[in-house]
């Protein structure tokens, strides 16, 4: 068996994830007033009268972002008020007018989404990359625990860390039941007890289009998730929808997602409901945070050529290009805000690591980066100048392979053309 990356060989600053703060209006919550006042129509008209509360636990947002819609719907006569309690409007019981009714039945023909409010998709963007994989600190004393049931060569084992925190491909291949499957469910284990829970979206928006990614048969719900959101021992927080996290997102576990010889082309687009006219994200798009696992690859229905051509572009560059009806949407990373998203290969970032280290300005974390198993910090001057020299090499392959795949220049041939005289 071999694993083959082009990731890097050092610990990264582990952290937490961050968690999304809850929005305090609806400029801040990402969405439009029409489109939140649709959506109150539609939850009217599919489950009749509610209490203001339930509508805001309904949207998974704070009531007083719900309440700028309802104002706006009741002055419309859109909405009207069958009574309530003595707290105030949270506790109002809301129902349609006529007028409502048949705004909310217009509302269901043009898309019939009626759920968790989304998110916009640069906040999803930007909560993908501050929970990615390359923020993980990865030793060797934490990976042992999710490997402890697997015999595992020490090659292979020193090469795993550095392929898992690479946050890029890796290759395992090796003859039927030798336990590539099984390593790559460990490799999950470990993302999980090293790198924690995450946050997934019940849904995003994009080019005005609703895309669903939270997946109860795909993602496990984080058993330690914290529920003040909805804990009925706090009346406040109850009525008030409030909670130091954004409900719109769910907090999971990092996903495992294994496909085999079923993948096709169609998995990895957006799938559209004709009838709801929204879309469900793509297969790897669930995988954001943990694994995503083609296992025995070249049994797929398409061709092996066909699924490299089809994430060419995301391996390379990182970032994809789904279509909707109303556009493309074009993913791309918000790098002011992926601190932990690093463009440099391997070699350069260790390259860089060395020469910071010979000229006193290594960072802490330069320092712990790992070269055969010993970090920068304790290496000893004459090998630090030989793995400089190494890496060099390295990078000047990396820049002539680049320069090759741009201008169709080997620069190792040299081409001679003889004329006769």
């Amino acid at each position: 068996m071999l694993l083959k990356s082009s990731g890097s060989s050092f610990d990264i600053d582990a952290s937490s994830p961050e968690a999304p703060s809850p929005p305090e209006s609806l400029k801040e919550a990402g969405l439009t007033l029409t489109f939140l006042n649709d959506l109150i129509l539609k939850a009217l008209y599919l489950r009749g009268t509610m209490v203001g509360r339930d509508l805001g636990q309904f949207f998974c947002l704070p009531f007083k972002v719900v309440k700028e819609a309802l104002k706006f719907l009741k002055d419309e006569k859109n909405i009207e008020v069958m009574g309530g309690d003595l707290v105030g409007e949270v506790s109002y019981r809301f129902s349609l007018t006529d007028l409502g009714r048949r705004r909310a039945q217009e509302a269901m023909t043009m898309c019939s989404y009626c759920g968790p409010a989304p998110v916009p998709i640069e906040d999803y963007v930007e909560q993908t990359y501050r929970q990615a994989v390359t923020g993980i600190r990865c030793t060797p004393e934490s990976l042992a625990g999710p490997f402890s049931h697997l015999i595992i060569r020490d090659e292979m084992f020193n090469a795993l860390g550095p392929a898992i925190v690479s946050g890029r491909s890796v290759f395992i291949y090796g003859p039927p039941g030798n336990g590539k499957t099984a390593m790559a469910r460990s490799i999950g284990e470990f993302m999980n007890q090293a790198g924690g829970a995450i946050y997934v979206p019940h849904a995003f928006m994009a080019e005005g289009s609703v895309i669903t990614v939270f997946d109860p048969s795909l993602h496990q719900v984080d058993e330690n998730i914290d529920n003040s959101f909805i804990d009925p021992e706090s009346s406040v927080k109850r009525l008030l929808n409030s909670s130091a996290i954004d409900p719109r997102w769910v907090r999971i576990r990092r996903p495992v997602i294994i496909t085999g010889g079923e993948l096709t082309l169609d998995m990895m687009d957006l799938r559209y409901n004709a009838e709801s006219k929204f879309y469900q994200a793509p297969i790897h798009f669930k995988a954001n945070g943990g694994v995503f696992l083609i296992d025995d690859f070249g049994r797929q229905i398409v061709s092996p050529k066909e699924l490299l051509n089809r994430w060419i572009l995301p391996l390379e560059d990182r970032h994809d290009f789904l279509t909707v009806a109303s556009g493309t949407i074009d993913i791309l990373p918000n790098l002011a805000t992926a601190t932990t998203f690093d463009f440099r290969s391997h070699a350069r970032t260790m390259l860089d690591a060395i020469e910071a280290a010979f000229e006193g300005k290594a960072s802490s974390t330069q320092l712990s980066y790992s070269i055969n198993g010993r970090t920068v910090e304790h290496l000893t001057p004459e090998q630090l100048i030989t793995w400089r020299s190494f890496y060099k090499m390295e990078v000047t392959k990396e820049a002539q392979a680049e320069k090759f795949a741009r201008t169709g220049i080997n620069p190792r041939r040299i081409g001679v053309r003889f004329h006769r005289v």
